[in-house]
């Protein structure tokens, strides 16, 4: 499938447009059955979980982070995949941490209240997009927002797994981690004042 600029939007998304619906599974045989295995290099880790994403129409899931390793596999239909690395979090206005979607980021992308997520203009410019088609596979980080538009009849399979930081993190060490991360960002949030003081 090729992408025009009809398909792109303002926020330079791309859009799928669909002109006909057809079955992905098609040309499948009468009694043909998908068999779907778990990718080697996965054997020797600890499997959180395994999902299988389904939709008969056009659809966008918000734009989050999980908590695990992800590794995207399309089936059959294309995806959009627009990631931003952990370093782009300011720009994404994360979900307060007391609720239940915090790993959800609070900006409406798609028509975006620069008022009130005025650091959200620079999202985009933080941003790498990848076009899945079937038999192709993403390895999606522990920790990066990103943000998945389908086609008409896509499905879909992700495996979860935690990362080796994360499984190496003894919870009796959470106090300790958060006291040194929150000092960490404390000093770079200083550097950047006194840099952006200094520049002006």
């Amino acid at each position: 499938m090729e992408i025009s600029e009809a398909m792109i939007d303002q926020d330079g998304c791309y859009t799928p447009k669909i002109d006909s619906i057809e079955d992905p599974l098609s040309n499948l045989e009468d009694g043909s059955q998908i068999y779907l295995a778990q990718p080697r290099f996965l054997e020797t880790n600890a499997i959180s979980s395994i999902n299988l994403w389904m939709n008969i129409t056009q659809s966008r899931s918000s734009t989050h982070y999980d908590p695990h390793h992800n590794l995207l596999c399309v089936v059959a239909g294309c995806k959009q995949v627009v990631l931003w690395p952990p370093s782009a979090t300011e720009f994404l206005y994360p979900m307060s941490v007391c609720g239940e979607a915090s790993n959800h980021s609070a900006v409406d992308l798609v028509q975006p209240d620069f008022k009130v997520h005025p650091r959200a203009k620079h999202a985009w410019d933080h941003c790498q997009k990848v076009l899945l088609h079937a038999g192709d596979a993403l390895f999606i980080p522990e920790g990066w927002f990103h943000q998945v538009d389908s086609i008409a009849l896509t499905i879909a399979v992700n495996f979860w797994w935690p990362s080796r930081i994360m499984l190496a993190m003894e919870s009796h060490m959470d106090a300790y981690y958060l006291r040194r991360i929150t000092s960490r960002m404390v000093d770079c949030e200083k550097k950047k004042n006194i840099e952006s003081g200094i520049s002006s």
